[in-house]
């Protein structure tokens, strides 16, 4: 790899966690942590209702991580979850009256941030998204035939 395209791919990796650090940020200006900040994201764009395996699978959270976060939001009376009809243990996660008020004065006014800011620059933004997508692709093939040998494949949140 040309020095050239190691810089770039350090560069990727150093917005990556800006961008991380600043959504953290704005999770901590909300009063909320990043976990809860997500699943109201999540919940936001999916209608009110998301199912724990679809948060783990597309918003990458651990287990763990994720009934923490819903136990702590449970508790707040922001979500409600329930047993999906027919199965095990497969659960539903719905937003409540009070979460839906907390949600409008955050995650909403973030969202049209976001939008704002990517409809000024959307052409680019598309570009940049659909090579940081093939990035990804390649990435996780590569890393799953080297060092994740035997552990179980990586999902792809953007499938």
């Amino acid at each position: 790899m040309e020095q050239k395209e190691k810089q770039s791919l350090v560069e990727c990796n150093q917005q990556c966690r800006c961008m991380s650090l600043l959504y953290h940020k704005v999770a901590a200006a909300f009063g909320m942590c990043d976990s809860t900040l997500w699943i109201f994201y999540a919940l936001l764009k999916s209608g009110g209702k998301v199912t724990q395996q679809e948060l783990c699978e597309h918003w990458s959270f651990t287990k763990q991580t994720l009934n923490s976060a819903i136990c702590s939001m449970i508790q707040k009376g922001y979500i409600e979850q329930e047993q999906i009809a027919g199965t095990r243990n497969k659960k539903v996660i719905r937003i409540t009256q009070k979460g839906n008020e907390v949600a409008k004065d955050t995650v909403e006014v973030l969202l049209e941030v976001e939008l704002r800011v990517t409809n000024d620059i959307c052409k680019e933004v598309k570009q940049q998204e659909e090579g940081m997508k093939a990035i990804y692709e390649r990435l996780k093939e590569e890393l799953e035939h080297t060092i994740l040998r035997g552990e179980e494949p990586v999902d792809n949140p953007c499938d």
